[in-house]
């Protein structure tokens, strides 16, 4: 990546060198592991590193593997818990839509009394909705007993979350 920076910058022969260098380097990883494999490592290396997520979560969703899939997608939604840009909890919710910084919702399936109301405020906002799991799961990845909702406030990973949770 660095590499792949300083030509953009310098248009430099030998940065364009070490970046063809590194994409055979990262290739042939990928043709000796495997993709599932190479990206199951990058998480373990940066749990947090949601590209990385994303693509896993997609790759076990084209190899027929659902379960592992949303584990992935829940693992983006504590990423984005953990680097500040998700809310949680009603209240803060509420908060973060009010200041419409709100740009996906994950609702459990069983907070039926809360769940249209904030869902539509969602909606109204331009963000997305998804119902996951039920209050007692969604607590548990947010080490709560109980959570009916989330608002992802980050968009990059709102898009991530909502393209995986599609796939």
């Amino acid at each position: 990546a660095a590499e792949a920076f300083r030509y953009s910058v310098t248009r430099s022969p030998d940065s364009l060198d070490a970046v063809r260098a590194g994409v055979v380097g990262v290739q042939a990883l990928v043709d000796v592991t495997g993709s599932e494999n190479l990206l199951a490592r990058c998480l373990e290396l940066a749990p947090g590193f949601a590209a990385a997520r994303y693509n896993y979560a997609f790759v076990l969703h084209r190899q027929d593997k659902p379960r592992e899939a949303l584990a992935e997608i829940d693992g983006l939604l504590v990423a984005a818990a953990r680097s500040g840009n998700a809310a949680l909890g009603t209240e803060r919710v509420r908060e973060a839509l009010q200041q419409r910084r709100v740009c996906m919702l994950v609702v459990a399936e069983d907070s039926a009394d809360r769940r249209d109301e904030l869902m539509e405020s969602a909606r109204r906002l331009g963000g997305s909705c998804l119902v996951r799991a039920d209050k007692s799961e969604l607590g548990r990845l947010f080490g709560r007993e109980q959570l009916a909702v989330v608002g992802v406030t980050d968009p990059a990973i709102a898009r991530a979350v909502d393209d995986a949770a599609r796939h």
